[in-house]
């Protein structure tokens, strides 16, 4: 504007002029032209109170603006921004002389009333962006408190579950607090808790006999291993071990229940009497043993072993039955460990086996100690047990071998049956008796692949003989293994079918005491093998525990009477044999079942036993056991040419 002309000059001074009246009159009319904002009320009630002096002083100015060539205006207008707000600040306005010091005074007044609404709302901001600002740190603290909290609990939780995946189940969470997560902390312990008590019973289960809660043999075994190397010469460890004697006859007479019963009586009794500090644990069946740690003399073990068999031998009452349980007694194997290395764990418990079996040969009730005699047969038992299982890999090149003994018409002397009996030449051990080497099979599970290699030998060699007798027949024995195994009818029958001999001609032998192990099983087989045409005799009756009901309910064909009772007839002072022998006899007849007596050995017995009505008998008067061939060359001399196909 300072190029323009003077008229121009005037015009805008003019219009300025107005403007600034319309200002003030606007002001003076109660309507704020300056926006002033300020969340103060103060401010407005000031403007008001000016209202009317605003009007004279706008009059003024309008009467002086008519009358001026020209006035000087200096109006200074910014913005200013505060919470969204626009103000106005006005710097100067010269005005009238008159008016001047008033119109001054208002804008001060004004100026220093915004500056101070203006500064307490800074300070408002200022403290409200401190508060905030005070928040929001607090807020994240309290936030990176939480998943700090919450991940060290996480990471807590995961360490327990992984020791516990590991199998360490002794790790726990420690809660926090009382939220959710603690609730999980709390859930995780219980349910660890709950698998280690699991494991613990599984455990438990796993190395102890769940009847008489005694440890088992597995658990038995590791007692034994820690404890042996604390034994010394004066000092020794010791291992007795138990067995029933008879005991199979306790569930026969009075059932399972109550056989069970005298099992855990047994077992209390043992934990009873055994030396302080001893370990007592059941094997198996009606087997125990008790482990005697270091710190008594041999002597003292001795005696104490033997009151401790007393204690079992005690009767037991039932209380369901109105007698009591009379056992037989118990024998008792014992082996001492006096800290040498020749025996370790398995070996010392079967050195104790070895001398309770000893013991109870002996008789019932009897202690037995292992020896070095004993010890020598248990090394021939060692070497037996790997040459038979070699044997029995190729039976005819090892030695393996089945013989013949002939039975007898005791009338006529004619061979009318045979007896297989298997034998065993040992290469290193030389001969070995069945009486030996059949229940190492049966230990070592190998009597069912011995049991087929006899049934195969006896049935070709059956079919040979039928050739010079066509009515001949040959009886097999079955062990209590193989009574038990199911399969043995079926190999019975292969064995007839695959050698052409008609069943009726093939017989199987089964003992006494094999057939009371389990009467029913043996029942059940018996009544199979005669369904299949397959005659069953009892070999050894008498010596045996079988009721006359339970052999009447069985479908045998014969009674082979043992050699104790025919030997008693060239004895006058055994006279309760003889009764029994006659009681036998009478029996057979009665159950209309053929009678074979073995171990003749003397005329007399012979005569004797032609008198009593016996027809058939085998023996070494008779014949001895003999070889196929042999007994090929017997038959053929009897007067029966071989005959062919």
């Amino acid at each position: 504007a300072l190029g323009a002309s003077v008229d121009e000059r005037w015009d805008i001074e003019l219009d300025l002029a107005r403007l600034l009246a319309a200002e003030l009159a606007s002001l003076a009319q109660g309507q704020t032209t300056v926006a002033m904002r300020t969340q103060d009320a103060v401010v407005a009630a000031n403007a008001t109170a000016r209202a009317a002096d605003a009007r004279r002083r706008a009059d003024a100015i309008n009467a002086a603006v008519a009358n001026s060539s020209a006035i000087e205006l200096g109006v200074q207008v910014g913005p200013a921004d505060l919470s969204g707000i626009r103000t106005a600040a006005l710097d100067a306005m010269p005005a009238p002389d008159e008016l001047e010091a008033d119109w001054r005074a208002s804008l001060v007044e004004l100026r220093r009333l915004l500056d101070v609404r203006l500064g307490e709302m800074d300070d408002r901001s200022s403290r409200l962006l401190a508060l905030a600002l005070a928040c929001l740190t607090v807020a994240v603290y309290l936030v990176l408190s939480l998943f700090s909290g919450l991940l060290r609990s996480l990471r807590e939780m995961r360490r327990v579950l992984a020791r516990a995946g590991a199998g360490d189940l002794s790790a726990t969470v420690r809660p926090e607090g009382a939220d959710e997560l603690a609730e999980v902390s709390i859930a995780i312990n219980e349910t660890v808790a709950r698998v280690a008590a699991a494991q613990d019973e599984l455990r438990h289960r796993a190395t102890h006999d769940g009847l008489t809660g005694l440890p088992n043999r597995q658990r038995f075994v590791e007692l034994l291993e820690s404890l042996m190397p604390t034994a010394r010469p004066d000092a020794p460890l010791a291992i007795g071990f138990v067995d029933l004697d008879s005991f199979k006859a306790v569930n026969d007479l009075h059932g399972h229940h109550n056989g069970d019963l005298v099992l855990r009586t047994v077992a209390a009794r043992l934990q009873e009497t055994a030396p302080p500090g001893s370990i007592c644990s059941r094997l198996a069946g009606d087997e125990y043993a008790v482990l005697v740690p270091p710190g008594l003399s041999s002597d003292r073990v001795r005696r104490d072993m033997e009151a401790l068999l007393r204690a079992v031998a005690e009767p037991i009452d039932l209380p369901d039955h109105p007698s009591r349980v009379m056992l037989e007694g118990a024998s008792l194997g014992l082996a001492f460990h006096h800290g040498d290395h020749r025996l370790d764990a398995e070996g010392l418990l079967a050195a104790a086996d070895f001398a309770m079996y000893d013991a109870k040969t002996s008789g019932p009730g009897q202690v037995r100690e292992f020896t070095d005699e004993l010890a020598a047969m248990v090394r021939r038992r060692s070497a037996m047990r790997g040459e038979l299982t070699r044997a029995l890999g190729d039976p005819r090149r090892s030695g393996l071998a089945v013989v013949y003994q002939p039975i007898v018409d005791l009338h006529t002397d004619a061979v009318v049956g045979v007896e297989a009996l298997s034998r065993w030449w040992s290469p290193s051990l030389g001969p070995v008796p069945p009486s030996e080497f059949v229940p190492l099979a049966e230990d070592i599970g190998l009597i069912t692949t011995l049991g087929q290699f006899v049934l195969g030998e006896a049935t070709q060699q059956l079919a040979r003989g039928q050739r010079h007798e066509p009515d001949l027949y040959a009886t097999v024995n079955v062990s209590a293994l193989a009574l038990t195994d199911g399969l043995l009818e079926l190999q019975v029958e292969q064995a007839a079918a695959g050698a052409g001999v008609a069943p009726e001609t093939l017989w199987l032998e089964l003992t006494e005491s094999a057939m009371m192990t389990d009467p029913d099983i043996a029942a059940k087989r018996i009544s199979s093998i005669r369904r299949r045409g397959h005659p069953v005799a009892v070999d050894d009756f008498g010596t045996g525990h079988s009721s006359l009901a339970y052999l009447h309910s069985l479908e045998l064909s014969a009674l082979k009477i043992d050699r104790t009772f025919v030997s008693a007839l060239d004895d006058p002072s055994a006279s309760t044999n003889r009764h029994i022998l006659h009681m036998t006899l009478d029996l057979a007849r009665h159950l209309r079942l053929d009678v074979v007596a073995e171990g003749i050995e003397t005329t007399a017995q012979r005569d004797e036993l032609v008198a009593l009505g016996v027809r058939r008998g085998q023996g070494y008067l008779l014949h001895r056991p003999m070889s196929g061939e042999v007994l090929d060359q017997l038959l053929a001399a009897a007067g029966h040419p071989a005959m062919h196909d």
